[in-house]
């Protein structure tokens, strides 16, 4: 009795393996008909499923037995997963802030979509004056912009969509300041500040609080929308005493 092949090889968890028994006689005379048992030493690695076909179930060595009353043939079966996809991220796009730093998402995958573990990858970043990325997958953010980060695992290629967006950093004063008007009046000229990230990108589109120190009046309006340039306008009416006073410009989480 024999099996063939004598041996072979699953690269996918799912894999279907077909084995071919022939059965024989003491004069070498085939038999047709026999009934044979199959069965595995390891099915957690490898099932025998019937008709000679064999599953992969799991990384491993499993040795598959065929049996007809006291014969026996027996083949050995490798589950060695082979990686055919690459996903960074879920190839969606990775988006962080100014100087943040984060670890890659990695997943490989078979043929059939099962995990394969993997120790390393070899990392660059297509633009690292926007984003720079070591050995381990960890990504800095550089500067604002976009591009992508390449993740290859034993010749198969996997991408995903960088974006780094900026990171409010500061105020500064664009006009309004060291003005004098009488107490209760309103300032001739509206206040005005920009905000810039912390690698000095102007910021549009974030709402800025104004508030007055205590018996400093009132702004109008009380929050503003940077324009395209960063910047923010309020109007101030000066409180009913006389005196130093100051208004305040505010981002949550962020330092007047």
């Amino acid at each position: 009795m024999a099996l063939a092949p004598a041996a072979d090889t699953a690269t996918a968890l799912g894999d279907t393996l077909r084995f071919a028994a022939t059965v024989s006689d003491g004069n070498g005379t085939a038999l047709i008909g026999a009934t044979i048992h199959w069965s595995s030493d390891e099915p957690f690695v490898a099932q025998p499923i019937g008709g000679g076909r064999v599953v992969a179930r799991h990384p491993g060595v499993a040795t598959i037995s065929a049996e007809v009353g006291d014969r026996v043939a027996r083949a050995h079966v490798t589950v060695r997963q082979r990686v055919t996809t690459v996903e960074v991220n879920g190839d969606s796009v990775l988006v962080l802030g100014e100087d943040e730093h984060r670890s890659a998402p990695l997943r490989t995958r078979d043929a059939h979509r099962y995990t394969v573990p993997v120790r390393s990858a070899s990392w660059h970043s297509l633009d690292t004056s926007i984003v720079t990325v070591d050995t381990a997958g960890m990504i800095v953010a550089r500067a604002y912009g976009a591009t992508q980060l390449v993740a290859d695992v034993n010749g198969v290629e996997g991408r995903a969509p960088v974006r780094v967006v900026p990171v409010p950093g500061a105020f500064e004063i664009v006009a309004g300041d060291s003005q004098r008007a009488a107490a209760g009046a309103v300032l001739p000229r509206p206040i005005a500040v920009r905000l810039r990230s912390r690698h000095g990108q102007p910021m549009p589109g974030d709402t800025v609080h104004f508030r007055t120190a205590e018996g400093g009046g009132r702004a109008d309006p009380a929050t503003a929308v940077t324009d395209g340039h960063g910047i923010a306008h309020t109007s101030w009416t000066l409180g009913a005493v006389a005196g130093r006073q100051r208004v305040f410009a505010a981002l949550e989480d962020m330092d007047s």
